[in-house]
């Protein structure tokens, strides 16, 4: 069950051993300066490079298992990922958090959510795009930082 946290908070529960995946949704400078010992993985950069090796109609079958490579190639164990935009193409079907929390069992992983966060949702764009997503926050085992 998710829950909302601020930074102090989740400082603590970082401290701790825990595998929640932790959903930011405070300025990106600010989680670099708190977790400066966090690698950043500009995502959109490093996965679009290696989805363009792959023929177009079959890139959407593979984006899970390429990202799972590349955090897999990362020897850093905590990583603050940011600019994860690519993964909310539509064509890719993907349940974004779902995804995030499976990686989350093997590194110590800090998301840059590039939507909005209200009191109960996770939100990714507006209702009338086709990448509109929200996710309800209580039904994953995530921790949401503002």
């Amino acid at each position: 069950m998710g829950f909302i946290c601020d930074l102090l908070e989740v400082k603590k529960i970082v401290e701790k051993k825990n595998d929640f995946l932790i959903i930011s949704c405070i300025s990106l400078e600010i989680i670099k300066n708190t977790f400066n010992q966090f690698k950043i993985l500009s995502l959109g950069e490093v996965l679009s490079k290696e989805l363009l090796k792959i023929e177009k109609n079959n890139r959407k079958f593979a984006v899970e298992s390429i990202l799972k490579q590349i955090l897999s190639n990362i020897d850093k164990n905590e990583l603050l990922i940011m600019d994860i935009d690519i993964l909310f193409n539509p064509e890719y079907k993907l349940d974004i958090i779902k995804l995030f929390i499976q990686l989350s069992r093997n590194k110590k992983i800090i998301v840059q959510w590039p939507g909005k966060l209200d009191s109960q949702y996770l939100i990714y764009s507006t209702p009338e795009y086709e990448d509109y997503r929200r996710y309800f926050i209580k039904d994953y085992d995530i921790i949401c930082l503002r």
